[in-house]
This record gives structure tokens, sequence and C-alpha cells, in this order.
């Protein structure tokens, strides 16, 4: 009898079962029941572990609703590495780039090379004339910044670097589609380098204030640090002191 039921756990029918029961949700609108009910499902896939990869993948490049985002988060929970490149992918759909960074949260450092080399790739990329209203780059960076290791501090902080070297004395379009960093937002970088919490990150901040004139005060700037001011390890307290008053620092 025990082996009848680890047998119908390990079918192919089962997991399409339960698939079709993520999918018969796909035009409903948003409640928190319907929430709980998918992720149950989610819940009752995960188990099947590799046997459920090619059916989540299949059904996140689908073009589902609800079903999409809860399979790309089985595929996180999963954690089998042969999704890393598809949530990567799924990093710049303004859509599904949140689960998709949740999802490779879950892989750790391991996901981070691929991640950095889609951030690299969408630099390099022509700026689109239309476009949503989230930066290309918002999720890969955040991604990079979630996933505390040295390929990540090293990344950031060589970013911030070399985007403060491409920005010319005078004033100019960031937005311009020719401008090397139009893909990038500055505040998504400082998110993903406050989120590491890495003293290596301090000076390339500080040196990228410096860069301010000593008067200014960016209200945006500003904003930025007070909310995330209470998170802040002691050596970021001065970074944020650092920002919102440069006239008091000595």
């Amino acid at each position: 009898m025990e082996e009848d039921r680890t047998a119908s756990r390990d079918s192919p029918d089962e997991i399409e079962k339960l698939i079709k029961g993520l999918k018969k949700h796909d035009d409903k609108r948003y409640s928190r029941e319907l929430m709980e009910e998918l992720n149950e499902v989610k819940d009752e896939i995960i188990p099947f572990g590799e046997k459920a990869v090619s059916y989540l993948v299949e059904l996140v490049n689908s073009d589902g609703g609800w079903s999409r985002l809860f399979a790309a988060k089985a595929l996180g929970n999963i954690g089998d590495e042969r999704a890393i490149p598809l949530l990567v992918n799924l990093l710049e759909d303004e859509e599904l780039g949140d689960p998709a960074m949740d999802a490779l949260v879950e892989f750790g450092p391991t996901c981070i090379p691929k991640v950095i080399e889609k951030v690299k790739q969408m630099i390099a990329r022509p700026r689109e004339e239309k476009h949503g209203v989230v930066t290309p780059t918002m999720y890969p960076l955040l991604t990079i910044g979630k996933i505390k290791c040295d390929k990540s501090v090293e990344f950031l902080n060589k970013l911030l670097d070399d985007y403060m070297s491409e920005i010319p004395d005078e004033p100019f379009d960031m937005g311009k589609k020719d401008w090397k960093y139009a893909n990038v937002n500055f505040f998504h970088i400082l998110d993903a380098m406050v989120a590491q919490q890495n003293e290596r990150a301090i000076s390339h901040i500080e040196e990228a204030r410096n860069f301010f004139p000593e008067p200014y005060v960016d209200r945006e700037i500003s904003v930025f640090f007070c909310s995330f001011f209470f998170s802040f390890t002691r050596p970021f307290h001065r970074l944020f002191l650092l920002f919102l008053f440069p006239q008091g620092e000595e």
C-alpha cells in the first residue's frame, strides 16, 4: 500500500494535475484566499523536486497569469540549478521580476555569475524608446544586493565607480540612449550596496558622494537613506550622515 502511494506521488499524472490546479486560477482577481490556495498547490508541487522542473519551466514560459508567478516561486524552492538561466532572464520582466528575484535568492551565491552577466548584457544593450516604469536592471541589481558574497560586493563596488566615472562635468540627460548607463538607476546600485552591509562599500559610496557639490543635498538621496537608516549596521550610520549633511562632515 505504501509503495502504491509513493508511485502515485512520483507519477507525471499527479504533477500535471497540480499544474492544472495552478492554471485554473489564472483569470481570477487577486484575493488573500486565492493567494493562500495557490501557495498550497505550489507547496504540493515542491516535494516532486527535479521531476517537476520541466513542467514548471514550461508553465513559466506560457502566457499564463498567476500560475507563472507561482511556478517561478516553486523553481526557487526546489533549487534545481537548471532553472537559473530561466529565472535570470525573468528578472527584466516587470510582472515576474520580483518572484524571479526571490527564487534566485534561494540559490544563493551559485547564481551570482549568471546575474552579473545579465546586468552586463543589459548595460551594453541600447535603451529602448518605450520601456516600463521599472528600470531594466532593477531586479538583477537587487538580486545581487540580497545575495551576500565576495563576487556581489566586488561587482557592485566596481559598478558604482564606473557609473560615476561616466558622468560628464556638464549637465546631461541620464536617460539618453547613447549614455553607457542609461539602463541603470543610480539608486538601485546604492540600494544593492546597502543590502550587502559590507564595509568595503563605504569608501566607494563616499567617493560617489564627493562627486556632488559640497552644499548639494539631494532630496531623493535623503529619502533613500532615511528609509534604510534603522536597518544599517554601525559603519553605515556615517554614510547616512554623509549624504544628508555633507557640510557637517569633518
